[in-house]
């Protein structure tokens, strides 16, 4: 819940108002349902001032938008991945099909006698 400098940008949310004309505010809800943690949602201010709208966020969506954000950000490391796009299952692997690619593809800089070029003639010995 931070901004793109680094801040800090969360506010507490209640789903059902805290005070009498509290947006989804229940007359039949004691004060310790109101501040309880299932009545509270962590937005950031533009969602927060959005969810004012009680027509389109009643309490049983954004129960529901709960839900979600404590899903979805209750591991770190989950929210992290989510948010990640594996580039390698977009390209396909290209193999080399000789070894002559294979060299080529590592750099090895490895120089085979040309295939025309004669046999060395070092190992061979003429007879007395």
């Amino acid at each position: 819940m931070m901004n793109e400098v680094g801040k800090f940008v969360g506010q507490v949310c209640h789903i059902e108002g805290a005070e009498e004309g509290g947006e989804r505010f229940r007359e039949d809800m004691s004060n310790e349902e109101r501040r309880s943690a299932a009545n509270l949602l962590l937005l950031c201010y533009d969602h927060h001032v959005e969810t004012d709208d009680v027509i389109a966020y009643p309490a049983k969506r954004m129960r529901q938008i709960k839900i979600d954000h404590e899903k979805r950000f209750a591991s770190p490391d989950r929210a992290m991945l989510a948010e990640m796009t594996d580039w390698t299952r977009a390209d396909a692997a290209t193999f080399p099909v000789n070894l002559l690619a294979l060299n080529r593809a590592c750099g090895w800089n490895f120089n085979p006698p040309h295939p025309a070029a004669p046999a060395d003639t070092r190992s061979a010995r003429s007879s007395p």
